[in-house]
């Protein structure tokens, strides 16, 4: 059940190792999981991923980066910050996307859930600028500021060592994470 605690919870410190180690475990399971989940049918496959993804999203992108924040000696509401931040950029390529999708005779959620053929069809298109996908200033400027977000998250929870002492989130992570005692 520990893990589930250093999954989920937002109470104690992540180290750098802890953060490194959780981050390629999370990208090794889902680069793995599709391909070997391949022979089953499409519809399972498609429901485990999901799953998963699903699963990851809240520990991926707010409890162990607070923990990391934590670490620093910072609340961790920086994480949420910078996670809105990020969102709020992806929101805005959804609408675009969104808002183009007619063009190619697709709704909006066809587009979204449907990417490749919604990309496919676009490429099709006569070509306005340089952008063969159709993606307006908005688009562009809510992928700049997803970018930005992730890179400044990135940077600061994978990059800078952690307090070397105890601090008012717990005591200092001996190998990956500690929790504070109760």
């Amino acid at each position: 059940m520990r893990i589930l605690r250093f999954l989920y919870s937002l109470d104690g410190r992540v180290s750098l190792k802890g953060i490194w180690l959780f981050t390629i475990s999370a990208a090794v399971v889902l680069q793995l999981l599709p391909r070997l989940l391949a022979s089953a049918p499409i519809a399972i496959a498609t429901a485990i991923v999901g799953m998963v993804n699903l699963a990851l999203i809240w520990p991926s992108a707010i409890a162990v980066p607070v923990k990391r924040f934590h670490d620093l000696g910072r609340s961790g509401r920086w994480a949420f910050i910078l996670f809105a931040g990020a969102a709020l950029g992806m929101i805005f390529i959804f609408m675009d996307l969104a808002s183009l999708a007619p063009t190619v005779g697709m709704t909006g959620l066809e587009a979204l859930l449907n990417f490749d053929a919604y990309y496919a069809a676009m490429t099709q298109q006569p070509v306005i600028g340089d952008d063969p996908a159709g993606l307006t200033a908005i688009g562009w400027g809510g992928f700049s500021l997803a970018l930005i977000f992730s890179i400044i998250g990135f940077g600061i929870t994978h990059l800078i060592p952690g307090e070397k002492a105890d601090n008012r989130f717990g005591p200092r992570p001996e190998r990956f994470y500690t929790f504070p005692s109760r």
